[in-house]
């Protein structure tokens, strides 16, 4: 039992450790689109480098807020993405605001796919692969592991959940 109630406390400890810094990160913005999105595990360094800094703007409307995004209806014709890449909304679930801007990110396997597809891409496409690499239709090319505080931060989103849904199992053990 009293192993059980140690590894708990561990959990909480980390738990309230990582609410306060993703708590503080927001601190300063208000309703940053980021919060609203869902990102499969495994997925978050790749929605880092597809949108980076875009994604603490946040969702208005009426255009309230001094850095945001509108929901712009669906593309008429959207250019298909080069073979072999999926589209990054498989992974992300959130508002639609963000539907046309997913929908032109390519999710690579490989750096090499990256570097392979990049000349096929259309204007505004990007590829990016899981480990944060991005490659822009106009040449841009961010290696793979190039650190991104919004991949950062989605990442800490997704270790909170898992610590409370570990802290709840565990509480249960006990």
């Amino acid at each position: 039992v009293r192993q059980v109630e140690d590894e708990l406390a561990a959990l909480r400890a980390e738990e309230q450790a990582l609410a306060r810094l993703v708590e503080t990160a927001i601190a300063d913005i208000s309703d940053p689109i980021v919060d609203a999105l869902t990102v499969e595990p495994g997925f978050e360094t790749a929605l880092g480098a597809a949108l980076g800094d875009d994604l603490e703007a946040a969702v208005s409307e009426v255009g309230d807020a001094p850095v945001h995004w509108l929901t712009l209806p669906p593309l008429a014709d959207p250019a298909a993405l080069p073979d072999g890449c999926r589209p990054l909304s498989d992974f992300v679930q959130g508002p639609s605001v963000l539907a046309r801007r997913l929908s032109q990110v390519g999710l690579v396997e490989t750096p090499a796919a990256g570097r392979a597809a990049q000349e096929q891409l259309r204007v505004g496409q990007r590829l990016v692969s899981t480990d944060g690499g991005l490659w822009r239709w106009d040449g841009f090319v961010r290696q793979e592991g190039s650190p991104s505080a919004a991949a950062a931060r989605l990442e800490q989103r997704n270790r909170l959940a898992d610590l409370r849904d570990e802290s709840e199992m565990t509480e249960a053990r006990v």
